[in-house]
């Protein structure tokens, strides 16, 4: 049992074809290509890409919502980034790692109580298998649907 679970555990682990990206850098990013989002101590800030104003220490973003967003009375509609600042961009959702970690735990569940359970009509192997495969569908299912409601962030290098 604990060889299938180190099996399950190492198949979770991304392997170097499944890495991700590298960041993207702030200079590339085209106007209006996506949601970005600015953390800085005093706040965030979140809205469409507009563009670098100047050099890369301003940003601007349409509409922009937060406490880190200029006054719409304010002359400048720039956000100033600090040396502090981190930069997200959106990168879709968690569906695939919650399809993931849903099979692996769904699997283990089932199996586990099944095993538990004690039934002495059917093998222990036989257990192992359907509880494996009935338990990873189903948590796939669920894992993915929970993965969806939660949306993944990439880093921006400036």
């Amino acid at each position: 049992m604990r060889q299938l679970i180190a099996v399950l555990l190492v198949g979770l682990l991304p392997t170097a074809s499944q890495a991700q990206d590298p960041p993207q850098r702030i200079e590339n990013l085209g106007v209006a290509c996506c949601t970005v989002r600015i953390w800085a101590n005093d706040g965030q800030a979140q809205g469409t890409f507009q563009g670098l104003v100047g050099s890369t220490s301003r940003i601007m973003l349409s509409p922009c919502k937060g406490k880190l967003c200029p006054k719409p009375d304010g002359i400048d509609s720039t956000i100033v980034l600090q040396k502090s600042t981190a930069i997200e961009i959106y990168a879709g959702r968690s569906v695939e790692k919650g399809v993931k970690w849903g099979a692996a735990l769904g699997g283990l569940a089932l199996t586990g109580y099944w095993l538990a359970k004690g039934d002495e009509e059917q093998e222990d192997a036989g257990k192992i298998g359907a509880g494996m495969v009935i338990g990873g569908v189903v948590g796939a299912v669920v894992g993915g649907l929970i993965g969806a409601l939660f949306p993944r962030w990439a880093p921006v290098i400036r």
